[in-house]
């Protein structure tokens, strides 16, 4: 049985197929008697990764493409996550998803969003994707 590949991981080799350079920051934690036997822990629990895009450092949240509302939820509730965008930091959730084409190949699909501050909640907005 093939082995499933996280978002993250499809994530991390996007950003280096386009020559960016990044990070995973999100940790495995060894948790005996728990369900998998352990739990994935993100900085400040919302950051998976980091990268050096040409404007700056961004914080990357990855998940699938069904855990979009949840994350959002996840991170308007992390003070941390406000306090980064306050700072000049970039946040962007990337979820994917797998699609089928017409002959029967599939392929993931990104979709990338991008967080902003507006009034002290954070707003996001789907970047069109050039590459």
């Amino acid at each position: 049985m093939a082995k499933r590949v996280q978002p993250l991981e499809r994530t991390l080799k996007y950003y280096r197929a386009i020559g960016v350079p990044c990070a995973r920051v999100e940790r495995w934690q060894v948790a005996p008697g728990h369900p998998g036997g352990g739990v994935r822990i993100d900085a400040w629990g919302f950051i998976d990764a980091l990268a050096i895009m040409p404007d700056g450092i961004v914080a990357v949240q990855c998940c699938g493409a069904t855990g979009v509302p949840s994350h959002k939820e996840k991170i308007a509730a992390i003070p941390e996550a406000i306090q980064w965008l306050k700072s000049g930091g970039s946040l962007h959730l990337h979820s994917w998803k797998k699609r089928t084409k017409p002959i029967g190949r599939s392929h993931w699909q990104l979709r990338w969003l991008v967080a902003r501050l507006e009034n002290g909640d954070i707003l996001w907005e789907d970047m069109p994707l050039t590459v």
